[in-house]
């Protein structure tokens, strides 16, 4: 679990490359868990299990059938 929470750092620093691109800080969650997956070198099934111990940190809007998380940290 250290280890897992370890990777809330991953999530953070490529969740701000993409927020940096966007106005309001919204980043799509399909984008993102390619970017950690490419950064970790893990599969699709560790960015989940991931997420559920880092999920806490993000809030989730969803639009059509997309998801949208931004960091609550970051909230403008």
């Amino acid at each position: 679990v250290i280890q897992e929470k370890a990777n809330l750092t991953v999530f953070k620093a490529e969740y701000r490359k993409l927020a940096a691109k966007t106005d309001d800080g919204w980043v799509n969650k399909t984008t993102l868990r390619d970017r950690v997956m490419k950064a970790t070198g893990k599969k699709d099934g560790m960015f989940y299990k991931w997420w559920k111990q880092v999920n806490e940190y993000f809030e989730t809007m969803k639009i059509a059938k997309s998801n949208y998380v931004r960091l609550l940290e970051d909230k403008q």
